[in-house]
C-alpha cells in the first residue's frame, strides 16, 4: 500500500515538472538572406523572361535555389545576410542591421 501512494506521488511531480518545463518560452533566432532572384523560364512567346526581383528569404542559397526549381529556372545572387535575434516566433523576416559608414 505505502509503495502504491508512493508512486502516485512520483508520477503527480513528474506530470507537474513536465507541464512547467514545456510553459516556459524559449529564445530562437535564424539567419535572413536577401537575393538578386533572375527566372531562366520562357514565355509563352519562347522569349526569356528577362524580369528580375529582389526576395528575402530565412531559406539558405542552397536550399531557396533547391526549392525554387535549381539551375534549370532560376539564378540567384546573394546580395546582403543578416541575424534576426531573439524570440522570433510569429514575426515577419525582421530588418538588416545597417551599419554605419565611419569614412573607410
Amino acid at each position: 500500500m505505502i509503495k502504491r501512494a508512493m508512486r502516485k506521488k512520483f508520477i503527480k511531480i513528474l506530470i507537474i515538472l513536465k507541464i512547467s518545463m514545456v510553459s516556459f518560452t524559449s529564445m530562437g533566432e535564424y539567419r535572413a538572406y536577401q537575393y538578386i532572384v533572375k527566372t531562366k523560364v520562357l514565355n509563352q512567346t519562347n522569349e526569356l523572361n528577362s524580369g528580375q526581383s529582389i526576395i528575402s528569404s530565412t531559406l539558405s542559397p542552397t536550399a531557396f535555389f533547391a526549392y525554387n526549381g535549381g539551375a534549370e529556372t532560376i539564378s540567384i545572387d546573394l546580395i546582403n545576410s543578416w541575424i534576426c535575434p531573439g524570440n522570433t516566433s510569429h514575426k515577419r523576416i525582421c530588418d538588416p542591421v545597417l551599419l554605419e559608414n565611419n569614412g573607410n
